[in-house]
């Protein structure tokens, strides 16, 4: 379970809603408010104010969640390499994505897609705009090890929100050899063996992995994909997300796959999604 959420922030909206979403999962249990300073950002008077500014934030997720353990600090140095420093395994970094600033700063769009393509850790895409709290989480499955652990994640996000989970498998366009949903099936009865009380509903179609899911996440109140090194779908999802999805966006690696409880007689309803 990814307890440790560090949160890139700025002061924007972009950031805020990341916090606000780090702060009303479940699941976090102890939050980081990374405030990075170009080395040529103003001085000590600059930092002065940041510190200030981030006190200020530990001071209000104290009082509206008391249980969480908070912490901040400002850095200086290169912006990509301080986040991509905080992407550590175990650790989930959330920025802030989407909104108009994606128009306006292309550059910064860029940057946040850099690194959630480089991170080593799970990062989650967090839209200024969009998620339904109360939707579905949605797992990618293709087959993969790092399909494999965004299903696992995704079961526990949607275990904790008390909410149900719809695994979805894309498979292209084409000539089908063999039964497509075999990862599909695999994955359902790995969660249900850990999380034997979730609804977990099976969802097939045909077409654009990348259309796909982005039409998946309408509604819903977590996307979480796996993340692979090779380019394809997923890394053009990157982009997507950063320009800000219909809900947050959390990418997993392989590593990133494991259980918070041990495995359970099945016996969760799976049921297809309609």
């Amino acid at each position: 379970m990814l307890e440790h959420v560090v949160v890139a922030w700025t002061g924007s909206a972009r950031a805020r809603a990341a916090l606000e979403w780090a702060r009303r999962r479940p699941t976090t249990r102890a939050i980081r408010l990374l405030r990075v300073l170009p080395d040529d950002d103003g001085g000590h008077d600059v930092a002065a104010g940041a510190r200030l500014a981030l006190e200020a934030e530990v001071d209000r997720l104290h009082e509206v969640r008391p249980d969480l353990e908070v912490a901040s600090s400002v850095v200086h140095g290169d912006v990509e390499a301080a986040l991509l420093g905080a992407a550590a395994p175990g650790a989930l970094l959330a920025l802030g994505v989407g909104g108009a600033a994606a128009l306006r700063l292309p550059h910064r769009s860029a940057l946040l897609a850099a690194i959630a393509r480089e991170a080593v850790g799970p990062v989650a895409l967090v839209p200024v705009h969009g998620g339904d709290p109360h939707g579905p989480v949605i797992a990618g499955v293709d087959g993969t090890a790092a399909g494999v652990a965004a299903a696992q994640v995704a079961a526990t996000e949607a275990a904790a929100t008390g909410t149900s989970l719809v695994a979805v498998h894309v498979h292209p366009r084409g000539p089908i050899d063999g039964w497509p949903g075999g990862s599909l099936d695999a994955a359902a009865r790995d969660i249900t063996a850990h999380l034997p009380h979730l609804l977990v509903r099976q969802r097939i179609v045909r077409g654009d992995v990348r259309a796909e899911l982005r039409s998946a996440a309408t509604g819903a109140s977590l996307l979480v994909i796996g993340r692979h090194r090779s380019p394809g779908p997923g890394s053009e999802l990157e982009h997507d997300a950063v320009a800000g999805m219909a809900c947050p966006v959390l990418l997993v690696r392989a590593e990133d796959a494991r259980w918070s409880a041990p495995a359970a007689a099945s016996g969760a309803a799976v049921a297809p999604a309609g």
